[in-house]
């Protein structure tokens, strides 16, 4: 079953919420983040960063290096993103990756908009391949990442 993502936005975030106050780890998926508080975007999976998500599928076939992870990882992605605006020229593309276009068109554009500003306190990772993903505690706690980091 497919929602609009505007209207998921309240459940979101107050699971989130909760899930933040009983310090348990969790990743958001495939959700655009100019659909959510910026608080929110280090927990959001979308396909450029799905393949070190823990919970989504085994990419050992893929994960003899963290770089070529990254490149497969951000691959995916540009292959079922949105390439148009107003992903093109939004501030969170690099780390967004520009949301899912069949899903975007089910929704007749998903009432997506264009990010204009960054919160201050994402600067030291805006510029940084893979920086909100990171942050997420979550997606270093098991998976891939954590087995190329390891070496693994």
């Amino acid at each position: 079953m497919a929602v609009h993502p505007g209207k998921l936005r309240g459940y979101i975030e107050e699971g989130a919420d909760r899930l933040i106050e009983k310090g348990t780890l969790f990743t958001i998926r495939y959700h655009p983040f100019c659909h959510l508080s910026p608080m929110y975007w280090k927990y959001v999976v979308n396909a450029r960063y799905v393949h070190f998500d823990p919970w989504e599928w085994n990419y050992d076939l893929q994960a003899d290096n963290l770089d070529r992870l990254r490149k497969y990882s951000v691959n995916c992605g540009e292959s079922v993103s949105i390439k148009t605006e107003p992903c093109k020229s939004c501030l969170a593309y690099r780390h967004c990756g520009g949301w899912n276009q069949r899903y975007a068109d089910a929704f007749n554009g998903a009432d997506l908009k264009a990010i204009t500003e960054v919160p201050g306190e994402y600067e030291p990772v805006w510029h940084r391949e893979g920086g909100l993903h990171d942050l997420n505690r979550a997606n270093c706690q098991s998976g891939t990442i954590r087995r190329v980091e390891n070496g693994n």
